[in-house]
């Protein structure tokens, strides 16, 4: 497949960027993108929550701090867990309490449903996905209804409460 090649930088404290290989979008498999998309969300978001986590770890304070990472553990001295559980818990908070990216994020898969897929395939007004691929419609989750239903402080009081945030070995 043909691609492009897009240099980032994704820190301000850093100077390091890197380059990402963006695909030709031409020549996608559509199956595979159906399949593929909530495996690669939850890995992106995975990926996401390390990185924010890492900088504010680095950023805490000018100690020399040790941490070993793969893909979703963490692994650093026991001097430092009480400082990365809560740095973990920001980072979710953070992350996920954000009303506008799941709004995005929502707005962006019913736009990629409309594009991508069959005219006529998605009902704006009952939210139902139709294919031939489907024996019967598939409901598309409305994240407007569970937005507003939780106080915006919720996420951040249930967590600060906790206790336990992890595995601790």
């Amino acid at each position: 497949m043909m691609s492009d090649e897009v240099r980032i930088k994704p820190f301000n404290h850093s100077n390091k960027k890197f380059s990402l290989r963006v695909l030709n979008k031409a020549k996608f498999n559509s199956d595979k993108q159906v399949t593929a998309f909530m495996p690669n969300l939850v890995h992106s978001l995975d990926a996401a929550s390390l990185a924010l986590l890492l900088d504010f770890y680095f950023k805490e304070s000018t100690d020399v701090k040790n941490i070993y990472t793969t893909h979703d553990c963490l692994a650093i001295p026991a001097n430092k867990m009480e400082c990365l559980v809560n740095l973990l818990k920001l980072t979710y908070v953070k992350i996920y309490s954000d009303d506008k990216y799941l709004l995005k994020l929502y707005e962006d898969i019913r736009k990629n449903i409309r594009t991508t897929q069959n005219k006529g395939c998605f009902n704006e007004e009952t939210l139902e996905i139709f294919s031939d691929n489907f024996r019967d419609p598939i409901n598309f989750p409305d994240v407007k209804k569970v937005l507003g239903s939780v106080p915006s402080d919720f996420y951040f009081k249930v967590l600060d409460k906790s206790s336990y945030c992890g595995h601790y070995m």
